[in-house]
């Protein structure tokens, strides 16, 4: 693809995924990073203001504030989530692929079993229509880079990628060709090209950063043909020199020669000098054969980290050779590696050693990871870019080829380039673990380039031993420097005119590469290789459109029918996962980030917003959700949507929009990165739930197998019937007809890897062949012995199984019997997720993007019918005093109970076709309510939900007024979040929010007495102090406004209307200044309100709703995913302040004049007769009504009748309007005037 900037699509981002402004300024001159965030937030709001809507600027500009905010989730604690976390996949990953006991997989086995399968194949593979869908300008993570020297144009290179094998452009990136499908499955990490024989190349596999190797490698491979084809070292396959090949250096003039330094996993469970091992292994003979030169412990012991995981060589004499070492420093060779003497041993801190952020238990490294460079124009200078654990970017220098190094002094603002904003501290994310590169100018000692999160120019005064620093290249769009993708991993510079100084700047980073033809001074991101890792993908329905989320890269959607080349539009930051489109509405779509991090949108993606119920209770400090978020969604029931957390699940019955929840007890973990949930294809009645089934280390939790049958509203656990020697389940699939049949997947070597139940769990059979494995310990059936994480089982022929495994596609003609390698035009690749819609298999890769398949078998599917559960929508309270039940009976039903407080309230006779129905019930005792359906068809019981809500009796004013001085009218108001309080800085008590208030929430308010509207000076005044987070945008309905507060009112308790535009505070120029004075590097501020920052506000309630409505209202503080601030103080208030007072019935003596009162019926309890009173101020119409406890009306008593100031009697018999005798009960009887609505209750007994 050429590098060229894509028109992105125009879509504007979500708050809850935006996370917090971290320190940046952007100078016009690219001077020097400082730290000053509130410079980005006016930079970036004023650019976005001035922009075209419609430009691909604006796009761009959107697409950096979503990245900025989602950076600032880099903490150094590991309880605190990170944008793009290059950790948490691969230590999930080898989770999975752990057994309590320690043992995994040996080196080399994705290799060896893709030739078993492929040597066990029956026959030619037919080969399908596969379409590779891209996206085209989105890349994976890139790990090295060669330069053919034979071109003269500098236009061959060769790119080295983690999950989609090694890549060929000859234009300079314009093209791409795919040089190792066999390796696609692969982390290919280095590269190295004989200078003198440049037709023999090597390529290194597995990455050994931070602390384990995955995606897993599998030895060194060698090219004798320019890389056209690559062959396996046998020497290296099975992890002789060690899992991990971190570098290879070739002897320019003899390509027999190389030198290779290594490591295993070196997991943060284990020991020093335990189960990690590193070293230098050194050949002669072109890998056929390796001596190992150095072992690190050997020479400093085992208190160090002692991981060699970068080789240079002198360009000018391969003779001499230097290693850097985690947590020491430098060794060096003066003879082509055959010994190695310490060159440096002072670049960790002695806090650094065994001392990595987190504890040790994050997913970031843990080691102080060195990378060198030595200068083309002077070989005896050296640079070394060391990463210190908590935000420190060190850069030493030897100018004696490594006999003495020092430590340069930067005085530039000490910026730090592992950490995307250039902070440095110990407050700062630090990612040099995983992102750390170095290269000196080709023609100038003096300058080196080195690359983390950003690139940056480094200046060096040798006689000082100071220098300057400034950044390149940044990860935003309208950032200080050239926009590249973040997490750098290789500069290559590429000499091309030293009379000129002319040279290029050629860069590996998470999207690609970046490449400057003019050193520097500007780069473009280039794309085009398929190595896109996607964790999740779903097609609109109808339609040939397709969305994912991406491993380092965020969520995407691409246009229609798209090929492997078309550009995809950016939606949203972070790392994205699975995602849904709803099944018959394509303009509805849930996405998100790590950890529950949800989104929705109900306009095809143009906007979104944040799923604040989503969360889940926090576990230890860290969030209570999954790395790897999970959405499970049914195409039969697409409105149902269930997620997973610490206590359970979350089912939506509205996609989405609310949540309930549901415990799993006893054995339940829910935050482990492949903890999920999946629904039936067959019945969305059944659903699974999986988590770890040993025990967690860190929680001391032990999780379990647990199978609902009505609709994820209990579980069954069945974690007792699986067989005993399998732990973690990797995946989920379902039967699309059989609702008892479910596929449970598993990861461990050597043992079952699907798992088959046709009995909801009762028992299980193993369909991978190891539970009767052959003498070598294979799978008996073919299966291969490697990661599985998707199951498909075919419609139109369910003994026909796809499964997705970590090397490739395997299918089953006989229901699981036997399994070969599916040969059918689908690379070797990682699969994440297999699914179907409409006519179309769709799979998402973990390296080679997107790819689907139309199937004639498939033509006309449609997901499969079933009775779906009945819905109950939210139970909200009325201004006019009922709390309407609104029921969807969406299937044909024998009957339906509406059950309220756990009694049978009303049966819903037979319905043919899906109806909807209300039941109005007026509330006469104030408390909590809750209400359930439960439906039935054939003897089977579907139910909905419980739906619970707050009730209480309401006392209609149309005067309100409260300086919250007296604490009895703190009942006036309900909500959450809010608390009348004297607090230190104000004179008296006031309505205030939590201080700080919370993230990613909705601080509610509400005044609890209903309002009736009036003709003239229908008025709301009150008070308020506002300091919460300043927002970008002006329009505070869009999510670049980020917090706000807002004045509402309803009419019917559910849909809520804004009285006037929320506002943040900006709104008033003290508050300004005051938020200003205390903000935070992070864009929150920690200035508290006082009593000197009052700020009065009047509201026309007549500009929103009509004279006459009965109204609530209340007040809202609304608070993103991102930094908070103090929140929000609210005094004074008065509602139409020339309006009649209305008291509660029971209050006694009217305190005003004008009050209409509501007397208790007396006798009370009764038989058969009852009288009741009612005194009116004045003459006006009265409706005098009694009904049931369900809402429904028993009795008219007088019926819009005009009466006359005084007092008033009437006598009900027990009776209703049709002269029938009612039950004895608890009844409910209303006065309604022009101006009041009072209800009161009594009971008759016979």
């Amino acid at each position: 693809m050429a590098p060229t900037e894509v028109e992105p699509m125009r879509l504007v981002l979500s708050a809850a995924m935006l996370v917090a402004l971290l320190a940046l300024s952007i100078a016009g001159d690219r001077s020097p990073l400082t730290p000053d965030a509130i410079t980005v937030q006016q930079q970036l709001a004023q650019a976005w203001k001035e922009a075209d809507p419609s430009s691909a600027m604006a796009g761009a500009l959107e697409r950096d504030m979503a990245r900025v905010r989602a950076k600032s989730l880099q903490a150094p604690a590991a309880s605190q989530a990170r944008a793009q976390d290059p950790g948490a996949f691969r230590e999930a990953l080898a989770r999975i692929k752990t057994a309590p006991d320690g043992s995994t997989y040996r080196p080399g086995y994705k290799q060896r079993e893709i030739a078993r399968a492929q040597s066990l194949r029956r026959g030619v593979g037919v080969a399908l229509p596969w379409i590779e869908r891209g996206p085209g300008n989105v890349s994976g993570r890139a790990r090295a880079i060669v330069v053919d020297p034979t071109d003269n144009t500098h236009n061959t290179w060769f790119v080295a990628t983690v999950g989609g094998g090694i890549w060929k452009t000859t234009n300079g990136g314009n093209t791409w060709q795919e040089k190792t499908p066999q390796l696609a499955t692969l982390s290919t990490t280095c590269l190295a090209m004989c200078a003198s024989r440049p037709e023999v190349m090597y390529a290194g596999t597995g990455m050994g950063y931070g602390r384990i190797v995955d995606l897993e490698g599998s030895g060194i491979w060698k090219s004798m043909d320019r890389g056209e084809t690559w062959t396996q070292l046998a020497s290296t396959a099975d992890g002789q020199i060690l899992t991990a090949i971190n570098r290879i250096v070739v002897d320019p003039a003899n390509p027999d020669i190389l030198v290779v330094c290594s490591n295993t996993t070196f997991s943060h469970l284990g020991t020093k000098g335990g189960e990690r091992s590193s070293g230098i292994y050194r050949s002669t003979d072109g890998g056929a054969s390796w001596t190992r030169t150095l072992n690190p412990d050997l020479l400093f012991g085992n208190t160090t980290d002692n991981r060699v995981q970068q080789i240079v060589a002198d360009p000018t004499n391969f003779q001499r050779l230097y290693a850097t070492v985690n947590e020491v420093g430098v060794v060096r060779s003066t003879n082509g590696g055959l010994t190695w003497s310490v060159s440096a041993s002072n670049f960790a801190l002695p806090s650094d050693v065994g001392n990595p952020t987190g504890g040790g238990f994050g997913l970031a490294g843990i080691s102080v990871r060195t990378e060198m460079a030595i200068s083309p124009s002077d070989p005896d200078r050296l640079y070394a870019a060391v990463e210190r654990p908590r935000g420190i970017a060190d850069l030493y220098m030897s100018i004696d080829a490594g006999v003495s190094w020092v430590l340069t002094q930067d005085v530039s603002g000490n910026p730090n380039w592992f950490n995307a904003f250039g902070n440095s501290g110990a407050v700062s994310y630090q990612a040099g673990w995983f992102d750390n590169t170095i290269a000196v100018h080709p023609y100038d000692e003096d300058v080196v380039f080195v690359g983390g999160v950003n690139m940056y120019r480094i200046d060096v005064n040798t006689e000082s031993n100071r220098r300057t620093s400034q950044p390149i290249s940044w990860w935003l769009q309208n950032g200080p420097a050239s926009f590249v993708h973040a997490d750098h991993h290789w500069i290559e510079i590429v000499p091309i005119n030293e009379s000129t100084n002319q040279f290029w700047i050629i860069d590996a980073n998470d999207g690609g590469l970046g490449v400057s033809r003019n050193g520097g001074s500007s780069f473009t991101q280039i794309t085009g290789m398929g190595t896109t890792q996607f964790y999740g993908a779903d097609k609109a329905p109808g339609q040939k459109r397709y969305f994912g989320g991406m491993q380092d890269n965020g969520t995407w959607m691409s246009g229609n029918d798209p090929a492997s080349t078309s550009p995809w539009g950016f939606i949203l930051g972070g790392d994205g996962f699975e995602v849904a489109f709803h099944g018959s509405d394509a303009s509805k779509m849930l996405y998100g980030s790590q950890f529950n991090g949800i989104v929705r949108s109900t306009d095809g993606g143009n906007s979104f917003t944040p799923v604040t119920d989503a969360a889940f209770p926090p576990i230890f400090g860290a969030t209570g959700a999954p790395f790897i978020t999970k959405i499970a969604n049914d195409k039969t029931d697409p409105d149902l949507v269930f997620i997973v957390g610490s206590t359970g699940v979350k089912r939506s019955d509205d996609f989405g929009l609310s949540w309930s929840s549901t415990p799993l007890t006893p054995h339940w973990i829910g935050w482990r990165p492949f903890d999920n949930v999946e629904i039936s294809i067959a019945d969305p009645q059944v659903v699974w739930a999986t988590s770890q089934m040993v025990r967690d280390p860190t929680s001391g939790r032990t999780g379990g197998i647990h199978v609902s049958t009505d609709g994820g509203l209990s579980f069954n656990e069945v974690s007792a019937n699986i067989p005993g020697d399998v732990s973690e389940s990797s995946g989920l699939g379902t039967h699309p007809s059989e609702a008892g049949t479910a596929y449970l997947l598993f990861s461990l070597a050597g043992r079952a890897k699907i798992l088959r139940t046709t009995d909801y769990g009762a028992s299980f059979t193993d369909l991978s062949g190891f539970s009767t494995p052959t003498r070598g310990g294979f799978s008996a059936n073919g299966f291969p012995d490697v990661a599985v994480f998707s199951l498909l089982v075919m419609p139109w022929d369910t003994d026909i199984l796809w499964a997705g495994t970590e090397v490739g596609l395997f299918v089953s003609d006989d229901g699981g019997a036997s399994w070969q390698f599916a040969d059918n035009g689908l690379p070797h690749v990682a699969i994440f997720q297999l699914r179907i819609v409409d006519e179309e298999v769709l799979v998402a890769t973990q390296g080679r993007g997107i790819w689907s398949v139309q199937l004639p078998e498939l033509a006309g599917h449609q997901p499969p019918a079933a009775t779906l559960a009945p819905r109950l929508n939210a139970l909200v309270m009325r201004p006019d005093g009922v709390m309407p039940i609104d029921i969807d009976l969406r299937s044909s039903y024998d009957s339906t109970q509406v059950w309220v407080d756990g009694s049978l309230l009303s049966t819903i006779g037979p319905n043919v076709t899906p109806t909807s129905e209300t039941i109005v019930m007026p509330v006469v005792v104030a408390g909590s309510v809750s209400a359930q359906l439960t439906a039935f068809r054939d003897g089977r019981e579907y139910r909905s939900p419980m739906r619970t809500g707050t009730g209480y009796v309401v006392d209609l004013a149309a005067h309100y007024e409260n300086d919250f001085s007296i604490p009895s009218h703190d009942l006036d108001f309900g909500g959450n979040g809010f608390r009348m309080n004297h607090l230190p800085g104000f004179s008296d008590r006031a309505l205030h929010s939590d201080h700080p208030y919370g993230v990613n929430t909705n601080v509610i308010a509400q005044l609890l007495r209903p309002i009736r509207v009036q003709a003239s000076e229908a008025t709301l005044e009150y008070s308020d102090v506002v300091m919460v987070e300043k927002g970008i945008s002006t329009d505070w309905t869009n999510p670049n406004f980020w917090d706000y507060v807002v004045v509402e009112g309803t009419t019917d308790g559910a849909n809520w209307i804004p009285l006037a535009p929320g506002y943040d505070s900006r709104a008033n120029p003290i508050w300004s200044s005051a938020y200003a004075a205390g903000q935070t590097s992070d864009g929150g501020s920690f200035t508290q309100g006082n009593s000197t920052m009052w700020v009065s506000h009047s509201i026309n309630l007549l500009e929103t709703f009509d004279a006459g409505d009965t109204i609530f209202i209340r007040f809202r503080l609304f608070s993103d995913a991102a930094v908070v601030a103090w929140g929000w103080a609210i005094d004074n208030l008065v509602i139409q302040p020339n309006g009649v007072r209305v008291e509660d019935p029971e209050d006694g003596p009217p305190t005003v004049a004008s009050r209409a009162v509501l007397g208790t019926n007396v006798p009370n309890p009764f038989n058969p007769v009852t009288e009741i009173s009612y005194s009116l101020p004045a003459a006006t119409r009265v409706n005098l009504t009694v009904y049931d406890l369900a809402g429904r009306l028993v009795r008219r008593l007088v019926r819009g009748e005009n009466r006359d100031a005084g007092e008033h009697r009437v006598s009900w018999n027990g009776r209703d309007d049709r002269g029938r005798s009612v039950a004895s009960g608890i009844y409910a009887y209303r006065l309604r005037t022009d101006e009041v609505e009072l209800v009161r209750k009594m009971t008759l007994l016979k």
